[in-house]
């Protein structure tokens, strides 16, 4: 299997404006979660101004309708083009089946999922089943989803020769590891938010190995800083002077969904016009494991230094450490300047999102497939996946 999925070691640049201006949505019907603020209603108008579809995933559903109608009213699109369901709850397996059946009833095909919920900073609790909160909200209720909407988006990728799911990840995938899947979901501190951003990369890379024959892209992106209301859960990052450091270094939403964007439009873009920019994509597309990131997060700095596997001997761990720490010193750096650096220079510096390798432990193919079969517990699945290839 290492053979037929390999990692790349490539970066492949891309043109955002290209890819947004160029990729006609109409007919197609996407599903974007958390749209009621930050990277999601982003995406959502961006979406539906590019002529999707598009369905709100949101636990306040008069909420949702208020953005509903505002992105209506933003984008210019027909009435009835940006709709909410029943409420989705991430932190509930049975919100998430019962959302599920419910959107697969109204919709025979779904082209684009949007995996953008997500939490942090929250008190320590766990679900009925003791799944971590922030596990289940960042990673298993989205897995769930995904896995319980197999038959639409099948059905689209099936009809129109591909369909797209982007998973929202986090440049903290790359400082986390798994160890044991079990553990990840149970234990507090092993379900950590970074590791949930591993394991969000993870379970996109195993979607693809599964469905990417029959035309199903999926995706992970890191969407940069953002200064979004995420940030409000912890009592020091929600503090006026964290607020205003935060606020002058780190993207808004409208800006870092730009990244989100792109990796939701690629695979539509590439059937309809060829491989942005006229670059030849590497390989096979059913076989390319796709990461995205924008901007000082696809450098070389982040993208191509961060530590792999811990060796096992004395001297192999001190330098393990030592690259790890240096890794995260720039990281930090360039997570204070990535937005100001684009800012300043009106995107000419810093503009542009790239596929570049994601963290060494997200090709875990062991890992995957077993957050693979936890999600299809959680989902209901009818029956078991094979792997494609």
């Amino acid at each position: 299997m290492a053979a037929a999925f390999p990692p790349p070691t490539h970066t492949r640049w891309l043109s955002d404006a290209d890819i947004h201006s160029a990729t006609d949505l109409t007919g197609k019907t996407a599903l974007v979660t958390g749209a009621t603020s930050g990277l999601g209603r982003a995406a959502a108008t961006a979406l539906a101004k590019g002529g999707a579809t598009v369905m709100l995933g949101v636990r306040n559903v008069e909420a949702g309708k208020r953005i509903a109608a505002a992105i209506e009213a933003e984008t210019g699109c027909a009435p009835g083009s940006v709709t909410v369901g029943l409420p989705l709850d991430l932190d509930s397996n049975e919100s998430v089946r019962s959302f599920a059946r419910d959107v697969s009833s109204k919709c025979p095909r779904l082209d684009l999922l949007v995996n953008n919920a997500g939490t942090n900073f929250l008190p320590k609790a766990f679900t009925p089943e003791g799944v971590g909160r922030i596990a289940q909200i960042n990673f298993l209720g989205p897995a769930a989803l995904t896995r319980a909407l197999e038959a639409p988006i099948l059905a689209a990728a099936d009809q129109s020769g591909v369909a797209n799911i982007v998973h929202v990840s986090s440049v903290t995938h790359r400082y986390a590891s798994i160890a044991n899947v079990k553990n990840f979901l149970t234990s507090w501190d092993a379900g950590s938010y970074a590791a949930t951003k591993l394991a969000n990369v993870l379970f996109a890379y195993e979607c693809h190995r599964r469905w990417g024959a029959r035309g199903v892209r999926s995706s992970a992106v890191d969407p940069g800083a953002i200064y979004s209301n995420l940030w409000d859960n912890d009592p020091v990052f929600s503090s006026p002077p964290m607020r205003f450091i935060l606020g002058l270094t780190y993207a808004p939403p409208s800006d870092g969904a730009t990244a989100v964007v792109t990796a939701s439009l690629a695979p539509f873009h590439e059937v309809q016009t060829g491989p942005a920019l006229g670059v030849k994509a590497p390989g096979d597309p059913t076989r390319r494991l796709r990461f995205y990131a924008r901007g000082l997060f696809a450098s070389k700095v982040v993208a191509g230094c961060a530590p792999g596997i811990m060796g096992t001997s004395s001297a192999e761990t001190v330098k393990w450490y030592a690259n790890y720490y240096a890794w995260g010193l720039a990281t930090l750096a360039v997570s204070m300047l990535d937005w100001p650096v684009r800012r300043c220079t009106g995107g000419r510096a810093a503009g542009r999102t790239a596929e570049v390798p994601s963290s060494p432990a997200s090709y875990d193919e062991k890992v995957a497939s077993e957050l693979w079969e936890e999600a299809g517990k959680a989902a209901q699945a009818a029956k078991p996946e094979v792997l494609v290839g």
